[in-house]
């Protein structure tokens, strides 16, 4: 299996919650990664999941590894009120297995690093039909699910770990054929905890969309399309606390720019000079995902294309903190 370094897991734990909503940015930490999710923190511990070597009771064995004050320290976060998750994933099945945080916390290792256990059969069962679940040795359900279905584990983690398979699956074929933005019409229910199943996009104000177009002149500040293609994009995202609805926070993006900024995978300077993110643009080369690189890059500015008027030029100070929420700059 393919291993990714740090970095790489941590636009695997990105693009994932962006699947479910926008109302995701980075807060911090170093693995654990603190994320904001629809306005509440979690905590997410990952690493590449892998054979569990010669010697197991099954090659279908295979396993993460964990150091040893891993229990203790996502015991911390929990207590100052953040959620926390314990996730390995495999870049080849692109499939998560996520443990009980609660039967996880209870651990109390002696050595410097431990292993937890899953099951490459199950993996593939869930890159198949969205999720599977298996129970150890401990009595725990361990379950694995498709990067699009992080956000939904995330708010039902404590129901989902007490559901039968077939209920999971019913879980993410319904979740697949919900809009964004509604909710479920018929709840289900996991030993009588109901289960969110929504997908949310940010109502955006009309004001700041005409605002941000109308001082770009309906262009794209990183290509200069129009063809009413340009939409009006977040620099610090609208889910901070410093994510206003102000033309200064704002930058008119047409759409394949728009989601290129808001994944990081492009990300504007104080001197509005105009990145490419190598950190992820070598995280899409090693998945095999950077086709069209080329074509992509030629068709972007050096810099952006302001508007005629000082007080609707971007925020220098925004563009800083938005790059920080976006994970740019972090290294593996």
């Amino acid at each position: 299996m393919a291993r990714l370094n740090k970095t790489d897991l941590f636009h695997v734990l990105f693009d994932a919650f962006l699947q479910n909503t926008d109302s995701v940015y980075f807060a911090g930490g170093n693995n654990p990664y603190r994320f904001s999710f629809k306005d509440k923190f979690v905590n997410a511990f990952i690493v590449n999941v892998h054979f569990a070597g010669a010697g197991r009771s099954t090659s279908d064995e295979y396993r993460i590894q964990c150091p040893g004050h891993l229990p203790a320290t996502l015991g911390n976060l929990r207590r100052q009120g953040d959620r926390v998750f314990v996730l390995g994933f495999s870049s080849d099945l692109q499939a998560f297995s996520a443990w009980d945080p609660d039967r996880f916390l209870d651990r109390n290792p002696e050595a410097q690093r431990f292993s937890v256990y899953t099951r490459l059969s199950v993996m593939q069962e869930a890159n198949a039909k969205g999720f599977s679940t298996y129970t150890d040795t401990n009595g725990q359900n361990v379950i694995m699910f498709r990067p699009d279905l992080l956000g939904l584990y995330v708010e039902n983690s404590t129901a989902l770990h007490q559901a039968t398979t077939r209920t999971l699956r019913r879980i993410a074929e319904v979740y697949s054929n919900t809009p964004l933005g509604q909710p479920l019409v018929r709840p289900i229910r996991v030993n009588r905890q109901r289960i969110r199943v929504t997908r949310t996009e940010y109502s955006r104000s009309p004001r700041f969309r005409q605002e941000v177009l109308r001082a770009y002149s309906h262009r794209c500040a990183m290509c200069e399309i129009q063809l009413d293609l340009v939409e009006a994009a977040h620099i610090v995202p609208h889910a901070h606390p410093k994510g206003f609805d102000t033309v200064s926070n704002g930058l008119a993006l047409c759409a394949l720019h728009h989601r290129s900024f808001d994944t990081g995978l492009l990300y504007v300077l104080r001197d509005y000079s105009i990145h490419l993110n190598s950190a992820k643009v070598r995280h899409l080369r090693k998945v095999g995902r950077a086709n069209g690189l080329r074509w992509y890059t030629r068709q972007l500015r050096p810099e952006l294309l302001l508007p005629a008027y000082d007080d609707c030029l971007p925020e220098p100070d925004n563009l800083t903190l938005g790059n920080d929420l976006r994970g740019v700059g972090l290294e593996g």
